[in-house]
């Protein structure tokens, strides 16, 4: 009987505590409710020291972000849009938390708001520069941009910082020339990092503008800066770098790191005399050259096309993409047809001479041919066009109606 009362008291208890904790998490379900409905209220409703309050503390809140995304589409772009009503701390940081959202209406909104908070609290803004994550950086961006020689500023202000350095270098490159006025100063900053970084920076704007004080700036470069500066002037290709690219690419004792990024500088800067050079090492297969150089004689084009020996042109025309590689195409089919053929993909000037091609083939014998003159044309808008017209061709009509089957998926 004792054993009996003990468990009946223990099972009262046992409800009891569960009844507690129902009605604790219906409580607690019951106030996030109606402190949520109230958040939302404040947020979307009347300007007023609330909402400001509203906007400033939820840039600490951990649960923003969930907070944000579970409103519609119509409520974020709302929300978005008040907070540009206010020009305070602490809201600039909100907006780029909130970047990260999927909705594209609701980050244009935010954007817009960021933007009209910069002209009057710019440095809130550029705290936010070094932020990681695609959507924060172009909302940042965007932000920055819109300040024309203030966002430079910024930018070139915090390129002096290791934490923001790489966004601001990526803004920089992504304004253009407008910002060489900044990075060619920085040529002679301090700090290394900087100079790397604005060489870096002057290398991918592709300045030729700045290939004067990049080839002054080389005569007395570091060891580690030796390697940035000749890859930046290897990137802008300008003649004037030429005799500097020819000297270190025929120094057997150089660095193979700093003769292959010599070899792409005298690809891009394609002069006639480049190209022989090129041609020159081609000839003697160096392997650890080899590779860079065949991508430099590419890079070169019509130069090297000019200047290379009948048995090697074939092999940069083919992923040259000029008239001139397509007639050295064109005479390669008559020697090796298949790979010719595969060469002609994306050439829009042969279609006509393709078709012609195709047209004089045994289908039985030469399939693999009629193959690859047809994919050859499926490549090109001119090709498909002329698809259409060997389709009806009793000899080729199942190559071609293959062919726009798959272009059609």
């Amino acid at each position: 009987m004792r054993t009996r009362a003990k468990n009946r008291t223990y099972i009262q208890r046992v409800r009891g505590a569960v009844v507690v904790l129902v009605l604790v998490a219906l409580g607690l379900t019951l106030g996030n409710a109606y402190y949520n409905k109230r958040d939302i209220d404040t947020a979307l409703g009347p300007e007023g020291p609330a909402q400001l309050a509203f906007f400033q503390s939820a840039a600490d809140r951990p649960d923003i972000n969930a907070f944000y995304k579970k409103l519609s589409p119509a409520e974020k772009v709302a929300f978005a849009r008040n907070i540009g009503r206010y020009s305070a701390p602490k809201l600039a940081s909100l907006i780029v938390a909130l970047l990260g959202d999927f909705d594209a209406e609701a980050r244009a909104a935010l954007t817009a708001s960021l933007s009209q908070l910069a002209r009057e609290r710019a440095g809130d803004l550029a705290a936010q520069i070094g932020v990681g994550g695609s959507f924060q950086k172009v909302g940042v961006f965007t932000a920055l941009r819109s300040l024309g020689s203030g966002g430079l500023k910024i930018a070139a202000e915090a390129m002096a910082k290791p934490e923001t350095r790489a966004n601001a270098k990526d803004f920089l490159v992504s304004t253009g020339k407008p910002a060489l006025v900044w990075l060619l100063p920085m040529l002679g900053a301090a700090d290394k990092d900087v100079r790397i970084a604005a060489i870096e920076a002057l290398g991918r704007i592709g300045a030729a503008e700045a290939v004067p004080a990049l080839l002054v700036f080389q005569k007395h470069a570091a060891p580690e800066e030796n390697g940035p500066v000749i890859l930046a002037l290897a990137a802008i290709g300008d003649r004037r770098a030429e005799p500097l690219m020819m000297a270190i690419f025929g120094d057997k004792n150089a660095p193979i790191s700093a003769r292959q990024q010599a070899a792409f500088g005298l690809g891009r800067i394609a002069s006639p005399t480049g190209a022989a050079a090129l041609w020159g090492v081609h000839a003697k297969h160096d392997a650890a050259l080899e590779q860079s150089v065949r991508d430099a004689l590419i890079a070169s084009g019509d130069a090297a096309l000019k200047t290379g020996g009948p048995e090697d042109l074939f092999d940069i025309a083919k992923s040259v993409n000029t008239p001139l590689a397509d007639q050295i195409v064109l005479h390669e089919y008559a020697k090796q047809p298949v790979e010719a053929a595969r060469a002609m993909v994306g050439r829009r000037a042969l279609a006509g001479k393709i078709v012609e091609l195709a047209t004089h083939l045994d289908v039985v014998s030469q399939g693999d041919i009629a193959d690859a003159l047809t994919e050859a044309l499926s490549t090109t808008v001119e090709g498909k066009a002329r698809l259409q017209q060997l389709a009806k061709d009793k000899n080729l009509e199942g190559f071609a109606k293959r062919r726009l089957a798959l272009i059609r998926g």
